[in-house]
């Protein structure tokens, strides 16, 4: 019976493990040593403005907050009335925080939507502050800064940019 034995491995030596020699190219800048390049290696890719990532940062405090004090007030209370009450007065803040995870996809619309809704939420924060109702001040200054953070050309140039299409699909 011949020999099946198989060659040793590595079969072409400790050179076949050098930078630049895998899959027969050069890594492209960026790439990981051991992969094929990509199509998309070196693409600049964009990054989220620092205005839009600080309105995406009060939304979701500000809805984590809202969580807090609602569970806050209903494991302390015991009354579910009133937990109910106070959830409602952060209601915009809730819906803020839940369109604040699609700033990095949105478009144009998605900023006015935030931009409105926020602008909405500081006004019911003067009515909810003049009663004497939660939330109140903490509600009026989210609201101002997110439609400060929203309203600058950068922020509009993030929702407006082009997208890259990958197979078809937007990423």
């Amino acid at each position: 019976m011949p020999d099946q034995s198989y060659p040793p491995y590595p079969a072409s030596g400790p050179e076949q493990y050098r930078e630049g020699t895998h899959f027969g190219s050069e890594p492209s800048p960026g790439a990981h040593p051991g992969y094929p390049p990509s199509a998309l290696d070196g693409y600049d890719w964009p990054r989220m403005p620092s205005t839009v990532r600080a309105a995406q940062i009060i939304a979701w405090s500000l809805g984590a907050l809202g969580v807090a004090i609602v569970g806050a007030v209903a494991a302390l209370s015991g009354d579910a009335e009133r937990a109910g009450a106070v959830g409602f007065g952060f209601g915009l803040p809730f819906v803020l925080a839940g369109l604040a995870f699609s700033f990095d996809k949105g478009d144009n619309g998605l900023r006015i939507t935030a931009i409105v809704l926020a602008a909405l939420q500081g006004l019911c924060g003067l009515g909810a502050t003049a009663t004497g109702q939660a939330p109140g001040l903490l509600v009026i200054i989210a609201g101002i800064a997110i439609v400060c953070l929203l309203a600058p050309r950068t922020a509009r140039d993030w929702f407006t940019r082009p997208r890259l299409q990958l197979g078809g699909r937007q990423p």
